[in-house]
């Protein structure tokens, strides 16, 4: 064995620091004896490119870095034993600060690990500060399943700082934060074909928080489950810049193939592009202080683009309201659901919804109380519709009078294509029925379509809901009608109805 202070001094490049340190490194003898050694002897190991078996987890200590050359690779011999058998641990770092690895690939000569039902990962950080696992390979070819391993997993009320970034994961997805673990870096990662979830944060200690992790600028493709997950109790994740496409590709876990699932308190998903969903492109945790904005949902014909769910616990005090502003919703089925019986407090602004197919903007709250704001958005369709079609959609459980329910919305607009003419189904502006709306300035260019059975576009209507006490003000209606008959102490003044 070489520890680091053997190395030829006056090296001039960096290749010239990478060494065997007297490691078989040929595919073929076991090396897990001497990289255990290697690592507790070494502050630096600069490990030559080879093929290192290995046969249980290394133990990696505090303050060691391991960085390899290109074309090191770590493999699970035929003859794994012990928490690399069960668990596919490659690494552990227990306990131990300042960790580097760097430059490593790792993959198996068989997939016949016998996982358990937890903690599985190549890379296992337990109650660890600022451990670095960067540019690394991970090159597994795992089945979609909901029990596989992770590439890295962080754990514990004493993780914090620990950043995974610039891996390559194939199969494999990555456990940011379970039980405590806190301020988790998760960034420039490339995970395809994940297992399950590509990127998890598990909130799962109602004890101790996950506070500030961030998952930014990551690359994910065809994940069995979710894209990104950060559940439960999670304070203050920033989820940004992370392109996802194609979630839910496991049958047996496409029930639940969301996007970017955002379940925790005061949580940030902001420029996101997300395609293929096939639940929810985004769910966020309703009034929980979310920031949901400029984020690019496209193509996600089976799913919402950004589902508000308030059915989870009711809401923590003196948080903000939800905010969503700025999105980009294309081609999904739904462009933005409020869902739930807890009080909701949301302000919809300046998004763009492009072709939704049902319903751009559903509000299905079953709230006693809530107050909806919704202003200076863009809706277009320039597709024929073979079902009935909404801008905008309330309704309401209750019977007029009972509950204290406000909806506000101004100067949003709506645009009809010719191509919308002529479909089997019907379009309307913003239906309402529920007490307490105010639509101003609100602008419809129905451009006259019909749909085949020569309906007109109905811009405002309560569709028989029969809301009471809305106000109805200076709005442009052109090329379309209002119906608004149904609404009982309507106030309505200077709007321009023009066909």
């Amino acid at each position: 064995m070489h520890p680091q202070k053997t190395l030829k001094i006056g090296s001039n490049t960096l290749e010239d620091r990478f060494q065997s340190y007297g490691l078989n490194g040929d595919g073929l003898g076991d090396d897990t004896k001497g990289l255990q050694k290697l690592v507790n002897d070494s502050a630096v190991i600069y490990l030559k490119a080879g093929i290192y078996l290995i046969s249980e987890t290394i133990i990696l200590p505090s303050r060691v870095q391991l960085i390899g050359q290109e074309g090191t690779i770590i493999i699970a011999s035929r003859a794994m034993r012990n928490t690399l058998l069960y668990n596919g641990r490659f690494f552990s770092a227990s306990s131990s600060d300042h960790v580097l690895i760097k430059n490593v690939q790792f993959k198996s000569e068989s997939l016949d690990f016998k996982f358990s039902k937890w903690n599985n990962a190549c890379i296992f950080i337990l109650n660890s500060k600022d451990v670095v696992v960067e540019n690394c390979f991970f090159n597994f070819k795992l089945p979609y399943s909901v029990i596989g391993m992770e590439a890295v997993w962080v754990s514990g009320g004493q993780s914090k700082r620990n950043i995974i970034r610039k891996n390559n994961i194939y199969s494999l997805g990555i456990k940011y934060a379970e039980n405590g673990a806190d301020s988790t870096i998760v960034e420039q990662n490339i995970i395809n074909h994940s297992y399950s979830n590509a990127i998890t944060g598990n909130g799962n200690n109602s004890e101790d928080e996950i506070l500030g992790a961030q998952i930014t600028n990551n690359l994910i493709s065809e994940a069995g489950r979710m894209g990104i997950e950060d559940w439960g109790n999670t304070v203050g994740t920033i989820i940004d810049g992370n392109q996802l496409a194609g979630t839910g590709i496991d049958v047996a876990q496409a029930l639940e193939g969301i996007g970017i699932s955002a379940v925790g308190v005061n949580t940030v998903v902001k420029n996101n592009e997300v395609t293929d969903s096939r639940v929810y492109a985004i769910e966020v945790r309703g009034n929980y202080g979310v920031e949901v904005s400029n984020n690019v949902l496209r193509n996600n014909p089976l799913a919402t683009g950004i589902i508000l769910n308030f059915t989870f616990d009711a809401p923590k005090i003196n948080l903000a309201a939800a905010n969503v502003d700025k999105n980009l919703i294309e081609n999904c089925e739904k462009g933005i659901h409020i869902f739930g019986d807890y009080q909701s407090k949301v302000s919809i602004n300046n998004n763009k919804f492009h072709d939704i197919i049902s319903k751009a903007i559903s509000l299905e709250s079953g709230a006693l109380y809530y107050e909806i704001r919704i202003s200076f958005n863009q809706f277009i369709f320039d597709k024929k519709t073979a079902i009935d079609r909404f801008a905008f959609f309330s309704y309401t459980k209750y019977k007029s009078g009972e509950a204290k329910q406000m909806v506000w919305t101004s100067d949003n607009r709506i645009e009809y294509g010719a191509g919308t003419a002529n479909g089997t189904g019907m379009d309307f502006g913003f239906i309402i029925r529920t007490d307490n709306t105010t639509i101003n300035k609100l602008f419809v260019k129905g451009n006259n379509n019909r749909n085949v059975a020569d309906r007109k576009i109905l811009a405002i209507s309560d569709l028989g809901g029969r809301p009471d006490r809305c106000i109805i003000t200076n709005n442009e209606i052109y090329g379309a009608i209002t119906e608004l008959s149904g609404f009982t102490n309507l106030i309505q003044y200077n709007n321009t109805v023009k066909e």
